[in-house]
């Protein structure tokens, strides 16, 4: 498993060499999710005939849906797990974990003509299966405007996980800023009309932990229109680190390649694991 996520990952920055490079072009995002895949013609969760974890080939994303959801029992838990792990980094020779607590509201509006010719050609030439959105995030105490992200999907992977109360979702996108001063927003997004009502907006109360060069976001999230909050958990790798290796096995060079991989894929591991606490 770890060697095919690993061709995988390393594949797919091959695929996008041109990006994420410069703030130019944007960056690239690694992300893991962890949820619940199920099957796209019955909303079942999956049952696949295995008795153990594994990849599921990315030719058959198209039989499943996935919905990146947690029990609010199991998010308390691993809140209570990273808060008591990010203590134990204080300790002398142990390289500390970084914590921080946010609170942003996310809205979303359909790019308009104005918002395609923005992106840099290279995202603009990338195939898609939907319309690209704008997202600003917020301060939500504030209202201060903390970015403008178009995120273009580069490719995902799902890995089943038929032992445990969750599966997880490995996702590869390019995140392009249109922060910027020579924009003019609203020009941006298309307005909304009765065919396009503007999308819900998102409330995120999000725990981030980071350690190395990978980072674990805790979030509630409250969604406009839904009475209960949804909770989510995902994990991201600096993909910046991934790169740098792949340029040392390139060149023959002794490389960190499997290191980077294994770390992010046994984090992805553990987070499938998390049991609410007693």
């Amino acid at each position: 498993m770890l060697r095919s996520l690993q061709d995988w990952l390393c594949r797919k920055l091959a695929e996008n060499a041109e990006v994420g490079n410069n703030a130019a072009t944007g960056a690239i995002e690694i992300e893991a999710k962890i949820g619940t895949l199920s099957e796209e013609a019955t909303g079942d969760r999956v049952r696949l005939p295995v008795s153990t974890i594994g990849l599921i080939h990315p030719n058959a994303n198209k039989h499943y849906r996935f919905e990146s959801r947690m029990g609010e029992a199991e998010h308390q838990a691993m809140n209570q797990f990273l808060n008591s792990t990010t203590q134990e980094s204080r300790q002398p020779g142990r390289i500390h974990m970084q914590y921080a607590h946010k609170h942003e509201t996310d809205s979303f509006a359909t790019l308009s003509a104005a918002g395609y010719a923005a992106l840099p050609e290279v995202a603009r030439t990338k195939p898609r299966k939907h319309e690209l959105r704008l997202r600003t995030t917020r301060d939500s105490r504030t209202g201060q405007v903390l970015a403008r992200i178009v995120k273009i999907p580069l490719g995902n992977i799902h890995i089943y996980n038929p032992n445990e109360l969750y599966d997880c979702r490995i996702s590869m996108n390019l995140e392009v800023s249109l922060d910027r001063p020579d924009l003019d927003f609203e020009a941006l997004v298309k307005a909304p009309s009765e065919e396009k009502e503007l999308l819900p907006s998102r409330k995120k109360d999000r725990l981030s932990y980071k350690h190395l060069c990978y980072s674990v976001d805790l979030t509630k999230v409250e969604v406009s229109g839904l009475a209960q909050p949804k909770y989510e958990l995902e994990l991201e790798m600096d993909p910046g680190k991934l790169r740098e290796q792949m340029g040392k096995q390139s060149q023959g060079q002794p490389n960190g390649v499997a290191d980077v991989v294994s770390g992010f894929l046994d984090n992805a591991c553990f987070l499938m694991k998390q049991r609410p606490m007693s």
